[in-house]
């Protein structure tokens, strides 16, 4: 059995009976177009089980992705937290600030 790039794959072995066939290019275009098909069903057993990998594989890399971005938001939450805190202590004191320093407070109140 030859797959589609014609590289051998296995070996097809028939037993018949022990009398002499007559017809002996009926069976063999019988028997070629039988292991024909059967490389055909091997190769399409060896791609669905390759699917299947790297589709378990992905799902794995979802998994380590997820787990990275719940982890990266718990880390910068404190930091967040506390440029939040500075920005409405700014606030609180936006009387005392230049133009400029209240263009930039504002800009960042305006980002949550």
């Amino acid at each position: 059995m030859f797959n589609a790039e014609k590289q051998l794959i296995g070996l097809l072995s028939i037993m018949m009976d022990e009398k002499p066939t007559s017809h002996y290019e009926n069976y063999s275009s019988i028997l070629n177009i039988f292991a024909a098909r059967c490389a055909s069903e091997m190769e399409r057993m060896n791609a669905k089980a390759q699917l299947e990998y790297k589709a378990q594989e992905l799902k794995k890399s979802n998994q380590a992705l997820k787990d990275f971005i719940s982890l990266a938001a718990h880390d910068l939450r404190g930091p967040a937290g506390k440029i939040t805190l500075f920005n409405e202590r700014l606030a609180e004191k936006v009387d005392h600030l230049e133009s400029e320093s209240k263009d930039y407070l504002m800009l960042m109140q305006n980002l949550h």
